[in-house]
Parts: C-alpha cells; structure tokens; sequence
C-alpha cells in the first residue's frame, strides 16, 4: 500500500466519536438552563457556532482539538464535494482520486495551524472557513462549485456588522494578486449578482 496516497475512507468511526464527545459536552455545559441551546451535529452552520460559542465561552473537551477538526470538517464535507480521506493514518478531506481540481488537507493540521496562529481570538472556525475557500479558488476551483460554503462565509459577514472579516479581506487581497478575475467572480457571488 502507498501510504503517500490519501485513500478513500468508508468508515466514519472518528466522527461518530467526535460527535459523542462533543454532544456530551454540549449538554453538560447547558444542563439547567432554562433557554438551553441545541446542536444536532449535523454538518450544518450551527455545528460552526457551537464550535466557536465553545471558543469563546466554554473551552472544548479536548486539548488537542482533534475532535473539533472532525466536527469542522463534516460541516465543509456536508457543504461541498470533499470526502474524507486517510493518508499516513491521518484523516483528511480531499476531491477524490483522479478528480479536478485536485485538493486535500489534513484536517487536524489544517485546523491547529489557524488557531496556534491567533489570526482569530475566538472565531476560529469562520476564519477556518473563510481560509478553505480561498485555498479552495487558488487550487483550481471555480466560485459557482463552492456556492454552500460561500454561504457559510456570508452567514458570517452578515453577522459581523456585515463586513468581512480583516482576514477575509487580507485572502481577498491576495487571491486579487494572482487571479483577478476570481475577485470579481467572488465578489458578484457573495453580493447575489450571479
């Protein structure tokens, strides 16, 4: 076997883990509570805010943030055409052998990258997401493919005072300096002109 090769994974153990983890530390944290707040952990955007809420206010149950990495990454799988993939017993998100544009990260590094950096004190995620994105548009893809993610990262703008965020800005900047046309397609994308 080539371990140099990311493989594609069918059994999904290290989510369903990841997602007891995180539902019975959710709960925990809202136990009698009157107005308790809910996450199905379903890959949707409130996985992301509870993620983040738990950045912000609560810590999370793991140190290593393996478990978070696994959430954020159902969330951009459920939102786009990645599939988890392994690779050197690490997993990873990638667009699948033989597929264009080629794309993979390693979930775990990917995540601990941005949040040991501190671009973000308590938004990691949406920074994270925010980052796939422009990673995403700089390997090849094309906006109109990643339109649910481009709605992950509006959902976020508009919370914000709707303003993107000065990272967002910074990736923007840079993405301008080497493909000019992707701002523009991406700006009309995020305003509704497409």
């Amino acid at each position: 076997m080539d371990l140099s090769k990311t493989i594609e994974i069918a059994d999904t153990f290290f989510l369903d883990d990841a997602i007891k983890l995180y539902r019975n530390f959710w709960d925990k944290c809202w136990q009698g509570h009157s107005n308790k707040q809910t996450c199905n952990f379903d890959g949707t955007i409130k996985d992301l805010e509870m993620l983040d809420y738990c950045e912000y206010e609560l810590g999370h149950p793991d140190e290593s943030y393996r478990a978070a990495s696994i959430i954020w990454a159902n969330v951009i799988l459920t939102n786009s055409n990645l599939i988890w993939g392994e690779k050197k017993a690490e997993v990873y998100l990638f667009s699948g052998e033989n597929e264009y544009p080629s794309f993979e990260i390693n979930v775990h590094k990917y995540v601990k990258g941005i949040i040991e950096s501190d671009i973000s004190q308590f938004e990691s995620f949406s920074v994270l997401t925010e980052k796939l994105v422009i990673d995403m548009l700089m390997s090849g893809y094309d906006i109109s493919n990643l339109r649910e993610l481009q709605a992950i990262v509006y959902h976020y703008t508009y919370q914000h005072s709707e303003s993107y965020s000065e990272n967002f800005v910074y990736a923007l900047s840079e993405l301008y300096k080497q493909h000019p046309r992707y701002l523009k397609d991406l700006h009309e994308v995020l305003y509704g002109n497409v």
